[in-house]
């Protein structure tokens, strides 16, 4: 992008006119803003419902208006969400619910860290993401399987020597890992190197870790101490988040998809949530390799990189999954991993404020009346896609376009 990059200035005083989301009102009308105008910094986006058809015209045509697509919809044999204008039109939508609600913490919270990760391009009119999707924190695969023939036969050949795992799966080199996973060059130069993480079986990487230039853990003009870091975290496929509270040694990982914990409360403090798991473990002999996270055969693999990524970036920090075992998107209809994240933050830190323990059993109760084997719950599906259409035109009124300085 060539064009200037923006922020609004005035967002700060159109946010504090605007009526806060209610959990348990999530219809109100009078939450919800318009969408803005050619003036004004953002873009229009359609709710991200799955679509169902095949027709090709109507899926480009959706894609751009951020639709959704369901995982078993495909164009031939490419899955139309792997289409460079949908995955394109769908990181413009994430860069403006990540700005919007970074802008609604800095406004009502002086003492949490969060950065948007993007900006907006005054000349075309579109946001420049820094990283993929905004995050943080980007884990890539380290290992190319034999099923994807094609880039399975460049990189053999390529590598003078190729390492191979026992299924014969090549370890790529941390910066094949990113183009691999589909990160374009220009969001590469971003991105600093952090580690691999090893199978405990081989030794082997099955994940690169990369942090953002411009996210929080590279900002060293602030000050953490006592004070709530968030990071967004992309893993292959998937998008969760981290609370780090600095003060009290501690993180709460955060996943729509369910975590696998057994959460106890320190004091039955309903805000001091830890790893009941983990704490067993350690009180047994011969668990020392149980000190920070479980094994990734106990676990699903998205929890054991994500554990272990954060370990490494804290090592002297208590890690507590804070979903366990429940599935907030049971609706397959459900798009919305990425709002997830942010609607345990408003609920933790803006509206209602409510002790962790309280929003994750509300949280909990939104898919109690949905349906396992149907894949439905429209309880939850509603309470997401209203936290959505709030969010993603929080601020609109009054917010022109000022340059950065």
């Amino acid at each position: 992008m060539n064009g200037k990059v923006c922020k609004t200035n005035t967002f700060f005083i159109s946010i504090n006119k605007m009526m806060k989301f209610n959990v348990q009102d999530p219809t109100n009308p009078d939450a919800f803003n318009r969408p803005p105008n050619q003036h004004e910094v953002g873009l229009r986006f359609a709710p991200l419902r799955e679509m169902i058809t095949k027709h090709k015209s109507t899926i480009e045509q959706g894609a751009k208006h951020g639709k959704a697509l369901s995982y078993v919809q495909t164009i031939g044999n490419l899955p139309a969400q792997d289409g460079e204008t949908f995955i394109l039109r769908w990181e413009q939508m994430i860069c403006q619910m990540s700005m919007n609600m970074t802008n609604l913490l800095n406004v009502h919270r002086s003492d949490i860290h969060v950065t948007p990760g993007c900006a907006w391009d005054k000349k075309e009119r579109e946001w420049s993401a820094h990283t993929t999707q905004c995050v943080d924190i980007e884990i890539v695969n380290a290992r190319l399987d034999q099923d994807d023939n094609e880039f399975y036969d460049y990189y053999d050949s390529t590598y003078a020597t190729p390492v191979k795992d026992g299924n014969g799966s090549i370890i790529l080199n941390k910066w094949d890992s990113l183009h691999y996973a589909g990160i374009r060059e220009a969001q590469h130069k971003n991105l600093d190197y952090a580690f691999e993480i090893l199978s405990r079986s081989d030794e082997l990487p099955i994940n690169y870790v990369f942090i953002s230039k411009y996210g929080p853990l590279k900002k060293t003009n602030v000050s953490y101490e006592g004070s709530v870091i968030v990071l967004k975290i992309g893993v292959p496929g998937h998008y969760t988040m981290a609370l780090v509270y600095i003060k009290e040694n501690r993180i709460e990982f955060f996943d729509s998809g369910g975590t696998y914990d057994t959460i106890g409360w320190d004091g039955e403090d309903p805000n001091r949530p830890f790893s009941q798991t983990l704490r067993t473990r350690r009180a047994l002999r011969n668990q020392s390799e149980h000190q920070h996270c479980i094994s990734e055969y106990e676990t699903n693999i998205n929890d054991f990189i994500i554990c272990n990524t954060l370990t490494g970036l804290f090592p002297e920090f208590e890690i507590v999954g804070i979903n366990p075992g429940v599935d907030l998107q049971l609706d397959l209809r459900d798009a919305y991993c990425q709002t997830w994240i942010w609607l345990y933050i408003y609920m933790k830190f803006i509206e209602p404020r409510w002790p962790t323990r309280s929003i994750v059993k509300f949280l909990h109760s939104s898919v109690k009346t949905g349906s396992k084997s149907a894949k439905i719950a429209e309880d939850a599906l509603l309470l997401i896609e209203s936290f959505w259409k709030y969010i993603i035109y929080l601020g609109v009124d009054g917010a022109s376009e000022e340059p950065f300085h």
